[in-house]
């Protein structure tokens, strides 16, 4: 409803930046009573568990630290599957975006290739035993997990890949009020992104 571009939005986002699984468990724990049949509910979570395991394991971890280090995105995948599966309880449907492979983002490419195999495992990790082990059995009417490979996956074809955070100049990104925003953004608001519409 805080969006002035579309009539009927009505759509609310509690994303915060650095949340972890537990900051967004908490989150759904805090919006129970809005759950219900008719609700849509997208959930993203597990990329700053998985930075935060690789910021403590470096580039060249041993074996046993990274089998550890496994086990606690494991138990974390539980953790946020306990709380989607409360939420499917509800009768609200869920899409889940799959964390992307933090081994082709530019963190691990500023790192070595070491780092780059430490972070796919981390996530593959976390990603297999979310949706593959604990959330296979739900029904395809109310979760969709979005597999988000395709939105890393190392491309050499030459092809660019634009975004549709911008207006009908390529390089002019919108906010979601419509305003837009500068290189180095003095009207960046949080709040702002927050509310979705149909031109940002």
């Amino acid at each position: 409803d805080g969006c002035t571009l579309l009539a009927n939005a009505g759509a609310e986002s509690f994303a915060e930046p650095g949340a972890k699984v537990a900051d967004v468990v908490a989150q759904i724990n805090d919006n129970q009573a809005a759950l219900k049949s008719g609700v849509l509910v997208t959930i993203m979570a597990g990329q700053n568990d998985i930075l935060s395991e690789y910021r403590g394991l470096g580039n060249t971890p041993s074996a046993d630290d990274l089998k550890a280090a496994r086990k606690r995105l494991r138990d974390q995948a539980d953790i946020l599957a306990d709380a989607i599966q409360r939420v499917l309880g509800t009768g609200a449907k869920v899409i889940l975006a799959l964390t992307p492979d933090l081994g082709e983002s530019p963190l691990a490419y500023a790192n070595s290739a070491a780092g780059r195999g430490v972070l796919t495992a981390l996530t593959k990790s976390f990603n297999d035993h979310l949706y593959i082990t604990r959330l296979a059995s739900s029904s395809g009417r109310q979760l969709v997990g979005v597999n988000a490979t395709e939105l890393t996956a190392n491309r050499d074809n030459g092809s660019v890949h634009s975004t549709a955070l911008c207006d009908p100049s390529p390089t002019v990104a919108l906010l979601p009020d419509g305003q837009q925003a500068a290189a180095d953004p003095p009207n960046y608001n949080l709040e702002q992104l927050k509310s979705c519409n149909d031109s940002s």
